[in-house]
């Protein structure tokens, strides 16, 4: 069995305990016999795929991860936690940051690619929270405008906004616009 058929069939095996173990034995298995790992866009195509009704069928998350993960192990040196975690946020997305033959500039692209994910997801968050405390904030003044005594709950949780408000004063002007 070649090396690339034993990387599929270790991909297609569906919830096999001990990836991370399995990752490990093939990337040694490469090193030790010079083995390069096959590019993952090369074999997708033998990976094990879900059909959706009404699109093309696309390959299983757990054995794409597996293969990006892999290559990302062989080719560029990561270590397998890294690599997983790299792989299963990017997967195929991955194919524009890898520059091959250059493992410095794939992991300055990975890098990047991971704060700019990072700092999407925290800017996110932010927005969803502001908007959170924007309603709340309007229902309170529309309570108060229609003339509605406040309860103790009610004045709790105007206390609680007001916190929530206190951690995002970093934020100078979005905290601004709630006032």
């Amino acid at each position: 069995m070649s090396f690339i058929d034993l990387v599929i069939s270790a991909a297609s095996e569906r919830g096999t305990k001990g990836t991370e173990r399995v990752l490990t034995r093939l990337c040694s298995l490469a090193a030790t016999e010079g083995h390069k790992a096959p590019k993952p866009a090369d074999i997708i195509g033998s990976l094990p795929a879900v059909t959706r009704k009404g699109q093309d069928s696309t390959p299983e998350v757990e054995p794409l991860v597996f293969v990006y993960a892999l290559y990302l192990m062989v080719e560029y040196g990561y270590e397998v936690k890294d690599a997983r975690r790299i792989a299963n946020r990017f997967r195929t997305e991955l194919d524009g940051y890898m520059v091959e033959g250059s493992v410095l500039q794939t992991k300055t692209n990975i890098t990047n690619a991971e704060l700019a994910f990072d700092s999407d997801r925290e800017d996110t968050s932010i927005e969803r929270k502001i908007a959170t405390l924007t309603s709340s904030v309007k229902s309170f003044r529309k309570m108060v405008a229609d003339g509605k005594a406040l309860s103790s709950d009610d004045e709790l949780a105007i206390a609680n906004l007001v916190s929530d408000l206190q951690t995002l004063i970093t934020h100078t002007s979005r905290v601004e616009a709630l006032v």
